[in-house]
This record gives C-alpha cells, structure tokens and sequence, in this order.
C-alpha cells in the first residue's frame, strides 16, 4: 500500500505530465516540488492512472 504523501506527489506529476508531455524529469521535479530521485524512478516504472 502506498502512503498518503507518495500518492498525492505521484498524482502531482502524473498531472504535470499530461498537461506538458516533452519535458525532463529535473523540469517536473521543479515544478510540482517532488525530488528529481522520484520523479526519475516514476517516470522509469511509468505512473499509472
């Protein structure tokens, strides 16, 4: 089971991904505050719906 926070940043840049499709993983870290380490493993194990 996931933890309330890891649910919440994962929604984070699953939204920030659709909405701008073409950017790096350092750019999404920045703009929704979730570590570059995280949005790196998310992007990696690709976020689900």
């Amino acid at each position: 089971m996931t933890c309330p926070v890891c649910l919440a940043e994962s929604e984070r840049v699953r939204l920030f991904i659709l909405k701008h499709p073409h950017v790096t993983p350092e750019q999404i870290a920045e703009a929704t505050n979730v570590s570059k380490v995280k949005v790196s493993n998310m992007v990696k194990l690709g976020i689900s719906k």
